[in-house]
């Protein structure tokens, strides 16, 4: 059977036919090199002179080569040995050469570019998204809302800021809602109730005054904050102050106590007695020296040869020196306009009141002071018309509530009027 190792170790071929040159002292054989043809022969180079070597790199270690064993007495044999080869020359001559950086192509360049430019706008982005949601950029751009006039923008602006200043703002846009409310309460309830809400709205202003720091608005809103102050107390300070709505009523009250007259003659002659000329002359002249005290007041016009409420003249700098911030102009510099209701109201008092006047003015001339009369054709639950929205008289009260009413319907169109910068709207208008 064949040796399995033997193609593993194969016997070393007779060589003793061959040229060698044998160095003893070796177990190796080196082979001489053959000489070369003459045609192809190279001249021998000639001898240079020593050149200063640079320091030699340390060669990589490299795994030794394995020589595979000669047979016993066979020349060039013998126990194997590792043997690690030598590296190859280095020419001194020429340095080593760097090694040359490689060419970054144009598409690396670009891709490098675009994406240094997304990672700025990104950072850039970030910062500002960062910077937008921030409760100072957010107060910046209410003020700029406030500015315009655009509450409802600067109040969602300023929802979720818990800051001194957002929440001065915040409390004011809820104060001018508060007079939008106001505003729509007047023109949508009865006097009473419009004034009801005239008073609620000035308790919030001054509540408003006590709880911030004006200083914190803008100077616009500070305006308008005392052009509402004013407003809401013209009542007591301006064209109903405590001396003139005295005055007023007193002057309604005593233009209708010529209607007293007839009132009085019926209910005397009901229960069968006469009246004298003197008791009716007394009314009378009451009734002409009130009319003369009205048309005398400036907030009277005449209206052919009737008297009504004019534009109310406004003395108050408080309004007048702020009306044009508020409104954006000076709607206050010829006065104040009333309803047309409450000036249609006074126009037919005073006519009522005057034709009454007229009637018995001739009367009177024909009357001898102590002549006793009577109604020819009394009636029951005798009364005495004045006007649209008044009550018709009866008795002394019906003249003091109609007065009243007068001054309460005054009283809401100057309020609406500074509120709302326009007449108190009316079916006739």
């Amino acid at each position: 059977m064949p040796d399995p190792f033997d193609e593993l170790n194969p016997q070393t071929p007779d060589r003793s036919n061959d040229v060698f040159s044998l160095t003893p002292a070796d177990d190796w054989v080196v082979a001489a090199p053959r000489p070369q043809p003459a045609e192809t022969a190279q001249p021998a180079r000639p001898p240079q002179p020593p050149q200063p070597q640079p320091p030699q790199q340390q060669p990589p270690q490299s795994r030794p080569v394995y020589s595979p064993p000669n047979p016993a007495g066979n020349p060039g044999t013998g126990i194997p040995r590792y043997q690690t080869p030598t590296p190859a020359a280095i020419d001194p001559a020429k340095p080593p050469a760097a090694p040359k950086p490689k060419k970054k192509s144009v598409g690396f360049r670009v891709a490098a570019a675009v994406l240094a430019v997304l990672i700025v706008g990104l950072a850039g982005g970030i910062s500002a998204y960062f910077y937008m949601d921030s409760d100072g950029y957010r107060v910046r751009e209410a003020l700029e809302a406030f500015d315009a006039g655009d509450y409802d923008k600067a109040g969602s602006l300023l929802r979720d800021v818990d800051t001194r200043q957002a929440n001065t703002m915040k409390a004011f846009i809820d104060l001018d809602h508060a007079r939008e409310n106001c505003i729509k309460t007047m023109e949508t309830a009865s006097v009473d109730d419009g004034l009801l809400a005239v008073a609620a709205f000035a308790d919030r202003l001054a509540a408003f005054g006590e709880a911030y720091d004006l200083s914190e608005l803008p100077d616009k809103e500070q305006t308008i904050f005392a052009y509402c102050e004013a407003a809401v107390s013209h009542y007591e300070t301006g064209a109903l102050s405590r001396e003139t709505a005295p005055t007023l009523r007193a002057a309604f009250i005593e233009l209708q106590q010529i209607m007293l007259n007839d009132i009085e003659a019926n209910a005397i002659t009901l229960t069968g007695n006469t009246y004298t000329p003197a008791m009716m002359q007394g009314r009378l002249d009451r009734s002409v020296q009130a009319a003369a005290d009205l048309r005398a007041l400036d907030y009277f016009t005449e209206v052919e040869g009737r008297m009504t409420f004019g534009r109310i003249p406004v003395d108050d700098p408080a309004l007048t020196r702020n009306a044009a911030v508020y409104f954006g102009d000076n709607r206050l510099e010829d006065g104040v306009s009333l309803s047309h209701g409450l000036r249609q109201t006074v126009l037919t008092m005073d006519n009522y009141c005057e034709k009454e006047i007229e009637d018995y003015t001739e009367k009177m001339k024909t009357y001898v002071p102590d002549a006793r009369l009577r109604i020819s054709n009394p009636q029951q639950d005798f009364t005495k018309y004045v006007g649209s929205g008044l009550r018709e008289i009866t008795s002394q009260p019906d003249l003091e509530a109609n007065a009243d009413q007068i001054l309460r319907v005054f009283q809401r169109d100057v309020d609406y009027f500074l509120l709302a910068g326009k007449a108190f709207p009316s079916d006739e208008n």
